[in-house]
């Protein structure tokens, strides 16, 4: 009977359990279990090799795409641009060559503005031999200074005697260092036989004079005022006046004419007339306001400090020739 009682016992726990497993599992976990795991992330294929491409020993690889084939284009190239056989001529110590190349470049239309400053650093290195250091005959005749002698009697002389036509006393003055016309007797000159003219660079607002094709002197200036642009191009020196009266335009305003010591005179102490068959009224002059040098501040014309207009002009003569350049 004891054995009986267990025995009952034992099935009667085996049929709740079986009871409760069954609802467990027809109903699904219950809110009070434990959440389900975290899906699981499959991680990304790995990317697949790409082909090589394999090229044969006798074969060669083809060429990656190129753009379609553009006309040519035409490239204009200045002429003389490339200054090696300047720079030859000069370590050959053929001075005069380099100046006649150099001058041959400078003048010519097509030459860019940024090339002729450095010519005109060359031009000036040469100036210093050939006009100061080391003249030769070639460019000067050699005259001893005698008793009753003056420099304006002298370069007089040489212009009707010797055709020396820009043998002006200011040249004189310069090429041979003279700081005044003051001279002594048994004093050697250099008279200039060549040609003098005068180049005016408005984009670097200075005034250059070139003596047988380069410069050897330069000043600084100031040109027309936006409003009033100097125009580019060749001129030739008319007449020429010290202390010269200015006759105002209507535009300015102001009413003339008015007098060479009158503070409100623009010309300055030296007016060079400029001849052109297109421009009229233009000149080189020296100016009542020394700060617009290096401007643009005329009313066309090209302004000087006064010291510097009275050099060039005992330097100028007419028909002397004035390029006026951008």
């Amino acid at each position: 009977m004891r054995f009986g009682k267990i025995a009952w016992g034992g099935i009667f726990v085996g049929l709740v359990a079986l009871t409760i497993g069954g609802a467990y599992w027809f109903k699904g976990p219950s809110a009070s279990a434990d959440p389900a795991p975290a899906p699981q992330v499959q991680p990304p294929a790995p990317p697949q090799p790409q082909p090589l491409q394999v090229v044969q020993r006798d074969e060669t690889p083809p060429e990656p795409a190129r753009p379609a084939a553009q006309p040519p284009q035409e490239i204009s190239v200045a002429p003389g641009v490339n200054l090696e056989p300047v720079r030859a001529l000069i370590v050959g110590g053929d001075l005069a060559g380099a100046r006649a190349e150099l001058a041959r470049i400078y003048f010519d239309d097509k030459t860019p503005s940024g090339l002729r400053n450095e010519l005109e650093t060359m031009m000036l290195q040469i100036s210093r031999t050939l006009v100061t250091d080391k003249p030769t005959d070639r460019d000067f005749e050699f005259y001893k200074i005698q008793s009753g002698d003056s420099l304006i009697k002298i370069a007089e002389r040489f212009r009707v005697e010797k055709k020396y036509r820009f043998a002006q006393h200011g040249v004189l003055k310069l090429f041979n260092k003279l700081g005044n016309d003051m001279i002594r007797i048994g004093q050697t000159l250099r008279i200039p036989k060549g040609e003098v003219r005068i180049v005016v660079r408005m984009s670097q607002f200075k005034m250059l004079l070139f003596y047988e094709g380069i410069a050897f002197a330069q000043f600084p200036v100031a040109v027309g005022a936006e409003a009033n642009a100097t125009p580019a191009g060749v001129y030739t020196v008319g007449d020429k006046t010290a202390k010269p009266t200015w006759f105002p335009p209507e535009s300015s305003g102001v009413k003339g004419p008015v007098g060479p010591d009158d503070p409100k005179n623009p010309l300055g102490s030296h007016w060079i007339a400029l001849q052109h068959r297109l421009h009229t009224g233009l000149g080189i002059h020296g100016t009542n306001d020394p700060a617009t040098i290096g401007t643009k501040a005329s009313l066309g014309c090209v302004r000087m400090r006064n010291e510097d207009v009275k050099i060039v002009f005992e330097c100028v003569t007419p028909g002397m020739e004035v390029h006026i350049l951008d």
